[in-house]
């Protein structure tokens, strides 16, 4: 559905990481992970959401994966096996197929790892730390016939198609739509499907406590969301003593090269501060639904927005009151 959603908008998808990057502890942007499953595990596991997707989606973006049940020389973003034999052969796929980003820390060497994704199949190579470097690499490599010229016309053809696509529809954007009534009202529209309860439980009191983790130099970004329980009829306390309830809001997401998908040392130590002097604790992340790993069990209630802006904070507070339903499906699973 969410693939028929950007089609219809005109907004070209890609389904990531081939061939599946669920298994990994490690941060592809620090290092490159290993994934020690054997290859049938992999086609009945990880590969089936591919399989089923595949022909709907424009793209298909190949992690930095070490996977030696498949391939025990080449890393996936540039290894035949996976992209010539599992996505070409096996899914059948004759659209376009890019690497994850080249400036991540998983690629050792940029150029020869761009011309083995090449020779296998890729068409794009994202975001290489070096581009002009990288591009003169390549010429250089073609004109020593180390690139077959059929891979660049086929490459070359599956991007036209995939523009083409694109310049068909009907359904125009532009930029400066942006930020209109049109586009707010839309938020407002999808916020009640898209807020997911992580536990649920609707507090009744009036009186509520509610922290926001800032650091130094920054400034709240919850405005909308307080002023929206102002407007509700709740009580702001100063301290968790003093309320029936604690609302903890944490604008936490995952950061590349940060080599964590979880809270700051200091912002556990906050709310861990917090919830100590509270009686009843809700939380709401308008970022990563991952905060709640530490928490499902300390917490009376929680919330995932997935987002901050002005409609889904002023959702939250209303699914805080009971006043709005939340249908929301956890696409992650939290506290395993």
């Amino acid at each position: 559905k969410y693939i028929e959603g950007l089609s219809k908008y005109n907004i070209l998808n890609s389904i990531k990481h081939f061939p599946g990057h669920g298994d990994t502890s490690l941060d592809s942007h620090l290092t490159l992970p290993e994934i020690n499953k054997d290859i049938s595990e992999i086609l009945n596991l990880d590969f089936l959401p591919f399989e089923k997707l595949a022909q709907k989606a424009d793209s298909i973006m190949v992690g930095h994966l070490k996977i030696n049940s498949i391939d025990d020389m080449d890393i996936a973003s540039f290894s035949k096996k996976v992209i010539t034999n599992l996505i070409r052969k096996k899914l059948n796929y004759d659209s376009i197929v890019l690497t994850d980003a080249l400036s991540m820390k998983a690629i050792k060497d940029e150029n020869m790892s761009a011309l083995k994704a090449l020779s296998a199949g890729c068409d794009i190579l994202l975001v290489p730390e070096q581009p002009f470097r990288l591009y003169d690499f390549l010429v250089d490599a073609y004109r020593k016939n180390l690139i077959n010229p059929e891979i660049i016309d086929m490459s070359i053809r599956r991007q036209d198609t995939l523009m083409a696509k694109r310049k068909a529809s009907k359904f125009k954007f532009s930029l400066k739509d942006i930020g209109l009534a049109k586009y707010k009202e839309f938020n407002r529209e999808i916020a009640p499907f898209s807020l997911t309860w992580i536990k649920k439980d609707i507090n009744r009191g009036k009186k509520v406590y509610i922290h926001e983790f800032i650091n130094d130099g920054e400034k709240s970004k919850a405005i909308y969301f307080i002023d929206a329980m102002r407007a509700s009829g709740f009580e702001i306390k100063d301290n968790p003593a003093m309320a029936d309830f604690t609302v903890i809001l944490s604008f936490s997401k995952p950061r590349a090269y940060s080599g964590k998908i979880n809270l700051g040392s200091a912002e556990k130590e906050s709310i861990d501060g917090v919830i100590k002097n509270s009686k009843y604790v809700s939380m709401i992340s308008f970022g990563s639904p991952f905060i709640f790993d530490s928490y499902i069990n300390e917490i009376n209630s929680g919330i995932c927005c997935f987002g901050d802006n002005p409609e889904f904070q002023f959702a939250a507070a209303m699914a805080i009151k009971g006043e709005l339903e939340i249908k929301g499906v956890l696409p992650v699973r939290i506290g395993k």
